[in-house]
Order: structure tokens, then sequence, then C-alpha cells
């Protein structure tokens, strides 16, 4: 598979929770506290990975982008912050191709 065809999976503290796909978003309820989110690399062994501390109805925004060469290789991940996060999703649609 090639870069926009990628599908990487989404792990949440060691379960997968979806998949990386252009133009979709999804949500998950979880506990207050700290959680790693991974992506596993497709076409390269390891994986990208951060922690994330959630709060108590709190809303925590994750991106993730293709990274590498330009015809694939790893999803990137991300925290953003509230502004940018509430503005990018709002023009991606739930549910995954």
């Amino acid at each position: 598979m090639f870069g926009y065809l990628m599908r990487a999976d989404i792990m949440f503290d060691g379960k997968k929770v979806g998949n990386s796909v252009p133009g979709k978003k999804f949500v998950i309820d979880t506990t207050p506290g700290s959680h790693h989110v991974t992506l596993p690399s497709i076409m390269y062994p390891g994986e990208n990975g951060l922690d994330v501390v959630t709060g108590n109805q709190a809303i925590s925004y994750i991106k993730t982008s293709i990274g590498g060469a330009s015809f694939g290789g790893r999803t990137n991940v991300e925290v953003m912050d509230d502004t940018n996060g509430k503005e990018e999703s709002a023009a991606l649609t739930f549910g995954e191709e």
C-alpha cells in the first residue's frame, strides 16, 4: 500500500480503537489519567506513539498523518491544542472507509 491508501491501526492502551483514515474521525470514551497511543508502522519496523493525559469530562484531540517517504512509510501521531483540534476536526466525518 502506498501513501493515501495506508490505514494504520490506532492502538489506545494496547487495544485497537480504529484506523488512521484520511478525512475521518472517531471518538472513544476513557477514564481520566495517563494513556498511551501507538500506531504500528506498516512498511517499516517499529511504531510511533505518544502519551496523553486526559481529564474528567475533557476532550483530547489526536491527529495522525502520513510521514516518511512521499509514497508512505509511517503514520505520525500528535496531540493538538483545543483550538486547532476543534477547527480541524470540524471538517472531518465520522466513520471508517
